[in-house]
């Protein structure tokens, strides 16, 4: 074949519509990979960073994002860069508003990145200022009032399956992290869709299925394998001030997949916006359940029971344990992720590679439930949970993901707001 027959094939298979389209979503996909990247760093400096606040900054994101997107279809649409100046400002103004109380010089990584990112797209621009700062006004005043519909209190419950607690549940704390969080309104679960068992309601003497099941934390922390502390603090995540929280984990994993993948801009603001709703509703069912039940930590039923010095492998969390926050989180994620990716969808997770104060190696699993599953599990290895609190807290996230996969971005974003 002559060369000048390969360069007509070549030619003729190059479509410019098709590359300016795939150069966009890459320009689109940098922006939000790195601003969410900086979001997981500021975080992780960030000691009141519980994971339902977390969560509550993620659903922020995702919103600000998709209503961004919403709002600008039209430049989205045609791949106008215009779309994406808008959107740079949309998130560095969030990410502001999250950590205000930082100082000048930890905020400064903000406007860093901002102008950054409007520098590498000036070339291609011209004459925005103007249009910018009307569109982005729109777009804060839409995201002011999503988020003032989320700081009240809803009367919606949850389906518990018990009036009443069992005196054996203990939990006390002086100081117990957002008790309150659980009465907030969520953005798209009805909390009366949801029904959360008992703690150990479907064993015929709960209080024999407690003492076992605490048993077996403190017959597996006597003999715990190297794998099996690998995994516990592979997953751990809850050292604020020192990593990202466990709802963070999770974008993380998201924006190493996304950065495998082709991905167009619609697709992209969907799961991250998608996500973002099944953390933050996750995280008020999760904490209702919690502070509804009470149910206490291993460490202080095994100490009053079994043995008076034992300690888990980390601190304990400063809340109730039933459900597993991680196991819910966790499950929330991969059931939207699988929905994007497919359910075989194999990954290696480096989420904390190069880190130097625990075993940072990438761990790989042949699914995203898989992943789920070894998540909720670390938790029961690093004896901050009862195995009923694991396996309720991937019940829950499982069905919160399974009802967002349902659910319409634009019809939920415009019903919201007009409703408001």
């Amino acid at each position: 074949m002559s060369v000048l027959l390969l360069f007509s094939i070549s030619f003729s298979s190059f479509n410019p519509i098709e590359h300016n389209e795939l150069v966009f979503d890459q320009k689109t996909k940098s922006i939000i990979t790195q601003w969410y990247d900086l979001l997981l760093i500021l975080e992780s400096k960030d000691v009141n960073a519980y994971p339902p606040l977390s969560a509550e900054r993620i659903n922020g994101m995702g919103i600000g994002g998709y209503v961004t997107y919403n709002e600008l279809k039209h430049l989205f649409n045609t791949k106008d860069i215009k779309a994406l100046n808008v959107l740079n400002d949309v998130y560095a103004y969030q990410l502001q508003q999250y950590f205000s109380a930082f100082s000048s010089f930890e905020k400064l990584s903000i406007s860093t990145l901002k102008n950054k990112i409007k520098n590498s797209l000036s070339a291609k621009s011209s004459n925005i200022d103007n249009n910018n700062l009307v569109e982005l006004n729109r777009i804060i005043n839409r995201l002011k009032i999503y988020k003032e519909s989320l700081s009240g209190c809803s009367d919606d419950i949850i389906r518990f399956s018990t009036n009443k607690k069992n005196t054996y549940y203990r939990y006390h704390s002086e100081n117990p992290v957002l008790p309150h969080w659980g009465q907030k309104s969520t953005f798209a679960i009805a909390k009366s869709s949801i029904k959360i068992n008992a703690p150990y309601e479907h064993i015929g003497s709960a209080e024999k299925a407690l003492f076992d099941d605490a048993l077996s934390v403190y017959t597996l922390s006597m003999n715990r394998s190297t794998e099996d502390h690998w995994i516990a603090e592979f997953w751990s995540d809850d050292v604020r001030g020192l990593t990202f929280s466990p709802a963070g984990r999770w974008i993380s994993i998201t924006n190493q997949i996304v950065r495998k993948e082709e991905i167009k801009a619609a697709s992209m603001f969907e799961l991250y916006f998608n996500l973002g709703v099944g953390l933050y509703d996750a995280g008020v069912l999760c904490w209702q359940s919690k502070y509804y039940y009470g149910l206490e930590r291993p460490s202080t039923y095994i100490n009053r029971n079994i043995e008076k010095t034992w300690k888990p492998l980390h601190d304990n969390p400063e809340f109730p344990a039933y459900p597993s926050g991680h196991a819910v989180f966790g499950a929330v994620s991969a059931t939207i992720l699988e929905h994007h990716f497919g359910k075989s969808y194999s990954f290696t997770d480096n989420s904390h590679q190069n880190r130097l104060e625990f075993k940072s190696t990438g761990r790989s699993f042949p699914s995203l439930k898989d992943m789920a599953i070894e998540n909720a599990y670390s938790r029961f290895v690093m004896g901050v949970h009862f195995k009923e609190d694991c396996e309720e807290g991937l019940k829950l996230g499982y069905e919160v993901g399974k009802q967002i996969n349902k659910i319409d971005p634009d019809s939920l974003i415009n019903k919201k707001y007009t409703l408001l």
